[in-house]
């Protein structure tokens, strides 16, 4: 993925019929969020009370693009020696978090930059922060020492969410640059952008992602009766959600316990099948790919949402490794769960 302006772009993205530019000017608006069709019906009534304010928390901050919150050229010139960047990517655990690496070479990385909009960062958090300004902005910095030395810095969007900014030495036994005084230059480099967060959809990156738009609980809703009376709809993450099944379901084998829902980007579910033949197999769900198989007693489901849009995980690497959009199901069990993968998918619907 790159960013934009093209001046200091990392060819991170591309197609399956050519490379993507990102493009100057003036962003257009942002499409509609189909996730804001989740706000009524069966969705809302199957979140409990406590839940829903974290449920129309994560409609409003699924529409921020965490990766645009990112510009690999700022970090270079943070890092302070002359590192560039060479991965800018979205994450299999979901959309909102943002991962930026930095290295000399292909086989020397030197800084790691997490990014996650609308990271849980409550009062109790945020009093163990020490709050700054940087460029008129409010934020927290929290500073980590050795062994492990790291840092962290929170811009609130809300008083319970916020972006939070990781910044740690990939070598902690020769950091360059403290790495507060990394986070606090690069920050302030990007001051512009996080005080208005680039929208989805802005042309602030490239490729579009429209599974970044939708919402998992609207996806996890449409197995709602399986789950039987007294289900519970969980919003855990802007692109997490469980739904929990109810009292009577629970001895069934179709509702034995929770069913979680996951919208990222990751390698291509198919390597686990060509790497482990005996753990994985791969089957045709509603038209979808799916790649399922058992991890730690619960059934995962793996489905390439989008085959022809890739992202390029390592730009350094002469044989870098493309990233598609992925959903991904858990569920009981492989076998009764399978009606379960075919409803939730019919659900997200097609790219």
């Amino acid at each position: 993925m790159r960013t934009r302006p093209s001046r200091a772009a990392l060819l991170l993205c591309a197609t399956a019929t050519a490379t993507v530019a990102c493009t100057g000017g003036t962003p257009e608006p942002p499409p509609s969020d189909p996730a804001q069709t989740s706000a009524a019906g069966t969705v809302v009534q199957a979140i409990p009370e406590t839940m829903r304010p974290a449920a129309e928390a994560f409609a409003r901050y699924r529409k921020i693009d965490a990766c645009g919150l990112h510009d690999p050229a700022a970090a270079s010139a943070a890092s302070g020696e002359g590192s560039k960047g060479d991965r800018i990517m979205p994450e299999k655990d979901g959309f909102n978090h943002c991962t930026l690496k930095l290295a000399k070479s292909e086989f020397s990385s030197t800084w790691t930059i997490y990014l996650t909009v609308a990271e849980e960062f409550d009062a109790g958090r945020r009093r163990e922060a020490a709050p700054e300004q940087f460029a008129g902005m409010e934020i927290l910095v929290q500073e980590e020492g050795q062994p492990l030395p790291s840092c962290s810095i929170i811009r609130p969007l809300d008083q319970t969410y916020a972006i939070v900014l990781d910044v740690k030495p990939d070598d902690r036994t020769k950091v360059v640059r403290p790495p507060c005084d990394f986070a606090r230059d690069y920050v302030t480099r990007m001051a512009e952008t996080w005080k208005n967060p680039p929208q989805r959809g802005s042309g602030r990156t490239a490729p579009d992602l429209p599974l970044a738009l939708r919402d998992p609980c609207d996806a996890v809703a449409a197995v709602t009766e399986d789950m039987g009376q007294g289900a519970k709809i969980m919003p855990r993450e802007p692109y997490k959600c469980t739904i929990q099944p109810g009292p009577a379901a629970k001895g069934t084998k179709t509702a034995a316990a929770e069913t979680t829902v996951v919208f990222g980007v990751d390698e291509s579910p198919d390597d686990l099948v060509k790497s482990q033949p005996d753990k994985y197999k791969t089957s045709q769900v509603g038209g979808f790919t799916v790649v399922s198989g058992v991890l730690a007693g619960t059934c995962r489901n793996y489905a390439i949402w989008d085959a022809a849009t890739t992202v390029i995980d390592d730009n350094l690497d002469d044989d870098p490794v493309p990233n598609v959009q992925v959903v991904r199901i858990d569920t009981p069990d492989c076998d009764g769960g399978r009606a379960l993968v075919e409803k939730i998918l019919a659900k997200v619907g097609k790219p």
